[in-house]
């Protein structure tokens, strides 16, 4: 739709966005609204660049930097998956971690995907962890929660269809991909946000200057 910071804000509110950092077999996930800035690697790994990009006015030279620099953040990410298995795998304390698990550690727990019990010296997950063998499952609950809203949906498209030459967007002529787009996120969010209400999912919390998210790990 039209850009406006009214619009713009209200969309960042609602929790339809998710971020996903694969590699090889593990999946670091983030899910909530778009208002702030995550601290999670899939936002942590393209901040970097952006930034550089942003204070170094030499555009070509950083253009050939990053692209070294994806390949590198892609090793870190690999070896910090690897880790997170070990530990998931295998109760690790800190102290018998060698000097490049530490500092992976120590990255991941800045990131709060995982937590170190200062009591007995263990590291922990510090956020669900899901397997990919558990797909078929978490499909089918899909399934259940989509039987569940569908005639509010229903009705919300219904209403739309009535009402779209009302859409000040259309007045102003914005592509219909664009438009379409935009509604999609407003009735996934506001479907995620009843969700949340109704306490069917969890509710994420807020978390200044970050907005509201859920972190996960597909392993």
């Amino acid at each position: 739709m039209k850009k406006s910071e009214k619009i713009e804000c209200h969309s960042n509110k609602l929790l339809c966005s998710s971020n996903n950092y694969r590699v090889d077999d593990v999946l670091f996930n983030s899910f909530g609204d778009g208002n702030g800035f995550r601290k999670d690697i899939y936002r942590y790994f393209r901040m970097i660049p952006k930034s550089i990009d942003e204070g170094i006015k030499f555009h070509s030279l950083n253009i050939a930097y990053m692209d070294i620099l994806d390949d590198f953040n892609n090793i870190i990410a690999k070896e910090c998956s690897s880790l997170i298995k070990n530990i998931f795998t295998n109760n690790r304390k800190y102290v018998d971690l060698n000097n490049k698990e530490r500092k992976l550690a120590n990255f991941l727990i800045e990131l709060n995907y995982l937590n170190l019990d200062k009591d007995n010296g263990y590291l922990n997950i510090d956020v669900p962890v899901f397997f990919n063998s558990e797909r078929d499952i978490i499909h089918r609950i899909g399934e259940i929660i989509l039987l569940d809203i569908l005639p509010y949906v229903e009705k919300t498209f219904m209403e739309l269809k009535r009402n779209m030459d009302k859409l000040t967007s259309i007045k102003h002529e914005v592509s219909i991909k664009d438009i379409g787009n935009e509604l999609w996120h407003q009735i996934f969010g506001y479907t995620n946000e009843y969700l949340v209400k109704s306490e069917f999912v969890a509710t994420p919390k807020f978390k200044e200057g970050e907005g509201r998210y859920l972190q996960s790990i597909v392993i």
